[in-house]
């Protein structure tokens, strides 16, 4: 395998970790905010408690699924062209 298919592999299942977070991000904000909580704290770098941070001001979550929307796009977009790259390489 090329050096360059590698660094595409790579950089496409980046843009997929991505691509799950943004849609769960626009399914469910509460889900997104209980998994990154969930992934912080077995990583190691976070002293969170589960129910911490996960208290929200109503009207936030339109921002949250926006925000989510954009990084579903962009996101989708970088996936697309890694794999269109990744075919024409071979």
């Amino acid at each position: 395998m090329e050096r360059d298919s590698v660094i595409l592999l790579f950089f496409a299942l980046a843009s997929c970790y991505g691509l799950a977070h943004s849609i769960l991000m626009v399914a469910s904000p509460q889900k997104h905010k209980k998994l990154l909580i969930w992934l912080r704290t077995r990583i190691g770098r976070s002293r969170l408690e589960y129910g911490t941070g996960l208290q929200q001001q109503p009207g936030l979550h339109l921002e949250y699924r926006l925000a989510g929307l954009a990084l579903l796009a962009i996101c989708g977009w970088l996936l697309t062209e890694a794999v269109r790259k990744f075919m024409t390489t071979k």
